[in-house]
């Protein structure tokens, strides 16, 4: 171990050889540097980076905006090199899990496509601090490393000091959405208290809105609502309604060939249907991740009744929830549906009922019946 003594006297020897080398001429040959840090010496491929939060059409201009502004400013600068346009509309930049546009213009950076990223500003590129400073390092450590310019706030990542100047953005950004956020909260409770329900009919079948904003019902697709519950009622379970909407080529709202169960299930559940609204049904608990999760008591819940003309009758709404419930609690097995036989040329149909159902009544069974023809795809292509 070295003394005290000792200790001194190493550092006043480093002070002397430090001395002496800046009064001599300093033996080293320094070559000089031919290439630029980060390709500035060399063509940049520069792509840009636009969004907006919602689809309305003072968002939809600015959008498109964006677009043509950022295009044709990369094209106009003889250094650079045109590398595209992505774009994500109507959606949050809290998260990127559903912004195509965004994981594929980072995919495009990992495979060495792009070389700078321009953004108007930091909200822009993500409202949420850690994963916006995440993706910024992960580019600036890519070989090549990918350089992100945020015009609004005149902030070039390649440049040294910027990570403390864009975390603080970065935070303002998050803090903002966070307060946009609590604010429509707010709102929506407002509202709903005093039973002014919004109702999106672009998410469901069934419905329409008229000129004055009311909702309206659609003929064609009632008669397929209509169907749905008609069939479960009268035995068939989830699966084999789903089975039948996919073997009678009937698309889903959304035009997919195939329906899950999930979406039978959400029909027989929506209470839309027999002209009721219910709001505050699900919440998010965290607002960077958005993951939406069931309200079964941790927040208040608006019931509004009779808010539409009703697509299902109440007595049949009732039956189709009390089944559910049954049916879910695993009290009976499903039965199967009900059998059609020809007798000659009589048709006869029958159906099985469940004793340990309750509330049941020959009303109701009578419903429960189909002809022949109605079991028949192609006929129900016609009915619908």
């Amino acid at each position: 171990m070295k003394k005290r003594g000792d200790r001194a006297e190493g550092r006043e020897e480093r002070k002397r050889r430090i001395r002496e080398a800046y009064s001599r001429q300093s033996p080293v040959v320094v070559i000089p540097a031919t290439k630029a840090v980060g390709g500035e010496g060399r063509m940049l491929r520069v792509a840009a980076y636009c969004r907006v939060s919602t689809d309305s059409e003072m968002q939809a201009s600015s959008f498109e905006l964006q677009r043509q502004e950022y295009e044709e400013k990369i094209k106009k600068e003889d250094k650079w090199q045109f590398a595209g346009i992505y774009a994500d509309e109507g959606l949050s930049g809290t998260s990127v899990e559903k912004r195509k546009q965004f994981q594929q213009m980072i995919q495009d950076c990992r495979e060495g496509r792009i070389d700078l990223i321009l953004v108007k500003n930091v909200s822009r590129f993500m409202r949420n601090q850690v994963v916006c400073l995440q993706y910024i390092r992960e580019l600036e450590n890519l070989s090549p490393p990918v350089g992100v310019v945020f015009e609004t706030e005149n902030i070039d990542t390649r440049k040294p000091g910027y990570e403390l100047i864009l975390g603080f953005y970065s935070a303002f950004a998050q803090a903002d959405s966070e307060n946009k956020s609590q604010s429509i909260k707010w709102a929506n409770e407002r509202r709903w208290r005093k039973g002014i329900f919004h109702c999106n009919t672009d998410q469901f079948f069934g419905y329409t809105k008229n000129d004055i904003g009311k909702m309206v019902i659609i003929p064609e697709e009632a008669r397929l609502i209509r169907q749905i519950y008609r069939r479960y009622n009268a035995g068939y379970n989830v699966c084999q309604i789903a089975n039948w909407l996919t073997k009678a080529r009937i698309p889903t709202f959304f035009g997919n060939e195939v329906w899950p169960e999930t979406s039978v299930r959400n029909i027989l559940k929506n209470e839309a249907y027999c002209g009721d609204l219910v709001r505050q049904k699900t919440f998010r608990k965290n607002f960077l991740n958005r993951k939406v999760i069931r309200n079964t008591g941790q927040l208040e819940r608006y019931f509004l009744y009779d808010n539409h003309p009703p697509i299902i009758g109440r007595e049949q709404w009732d039956s189709v929830q009390e089944q559910l419930k049954f049916r879910r609690a695993g009290r009976a097995k499903p039965r199967k549906p009900l059998r059609i036989r020809r007798m000659g040329d009589t048709l006869a149909a029958f159906c099985l009922l469940d004793p340990r159902w309750d509330g049941y009544d020959l009303a109701r069974a009578k419903n429960m019946l189909f002809t022949h023809e109605e079991r028949n795809i192609t006929e129900w292509k016609k009915l619908i």
